[in-house]
């Protein structure tokens, strides 16, 4: 494990454990003031683009057995990472980000000005 990532990568790092964080399948049967990223992060976005194309975004970050058992906490001073009793500070040297962007429709409470547009119109 090191430091040496870009700052746009830890930016992006920071992004997905903060402001997307998704919980796993088996958060049910644990600490229910935390969230745990077995399996990695995933994460759903939708979004559009000036020539009125709707999309989703969807994807997961891994890194090797990284995410096994981490759990992020709140606590008075901030967020806690932490797998096990062992803290957690440090990110991988490599993270794996897996990505779709795929057509969808665009969602009715926003405005957009004409029809519907897809992705792959030219």
């Amino acid at each position: 494990m090191g430091a040496a990532l870009s700052r746009k990568t830890r930016l992006a790092v920071a992004f997905l454990f903060f402001v997307l964080p998704t919980a796993s399948n088996s958060q049910s049967a644990r600490d229910k003031h935390a969230v745990y990223y077995d399996g990695g992060v995933t994460f759903a976005t939708d979004g559009s683009l000036l020539t009125g194309a709707c999309f989703r975004m969807a994807g997961n970050m891994t890194a090797r057995d990284f995410f096994v058992n981490l759990k992020r906490k709140e606590t008075t001073n901030g967020a806690t990472f932490s797998r096990g009793s062992e803290i957690v500070s440090e990110f991988p040297d490599k993270l794996i980000l897996s990505y779709v962007i795929r057509d969808f429709p665009c969602d009715p409470r926003f405005e957009h000005e004409g029809p519907h547009v897809s992705l792959h119109a030219r």
